[in-house]
C-alpha cells in the first residue's frame, strides 16, 4: 500500500505521523536542554527535583530515573546550545546538550505529530560515566 498523493504529485505524510521539519528539529532541541537544565540541580530538594523533570520523560524513563539521588548527579550548568545529532527517525531524536563536566546526550521520543518529544534518557558523557 503506498502513501497517496495530492493532485498535484505530492506526497501526503498520513494523518498523526510525525513530521520533520525546523519547528520539530527545534521542539526536540528545546527538550533537551530543558531537561538537562532541569536534571542539573543537584542542590534542589528531591521532591522539587523530580516534580520539576518528570513532566518532560516518558513513562519508562520515570521508572528509570525516579529512584536518581539528585546529590549525586555531576553536572551543575548547562553552557551552550543544544545540537541535534540524530534525526533519522521523526519519532526518536538525539540531542548534544553542552554542560560544564561534557556534553550529555539526550534521546527524546513521540508517537505522533501532535505529542510532545519525552526524554526516554539522559547519558553524561564518557569520562563522567
Amino acid at each position: 500500500m503506498g502513501v497517496p498523493d495530492f493532485h498535484d504529485g505530492s506526497p501526503v505524510t498520513p494523518p498523526g505521523d510525525p513530521s520533520w521539519d525546523e519547528v520539530d528539529r527545534a521542539a526536540a532541541i528545546s527538550v533537551a536542554v530543558q531537561a538537562v537544565t532541569l536534571f542539573a540541580r543537584p542542590d534542589q530538594p528531591y521532591e522539587q527535583w523530580w516534580s520539576d523533570l518528570a513532566p518532560l520523560m516518558s513513562v519508562q524513563a520515570q521508572m528509570d530515573y525516579q529512584y536518581v539521588d539528585p546529590t549525586n548527579v555531576p553536572v551543575r550548568a548547562v553552557t551552550g546550545e543544544g545540537v541535534l545529532i540524530d534525526d533519522a527517525s521523526a519519532s526518536v531524536a538525539g540531542v548534544q546538550v553542552p554542560t560544564d563536566v561534557g556534553p550529555y546526550t539526550v534521546l527524546l521520543s513521540r508517537t505522533g505529530e501532535a505529542s510532545p518529544w519525552l526524554v526516554e534518557r539522559i547519558s553524561p558523557p564518557e569520562s563522567v560515566g
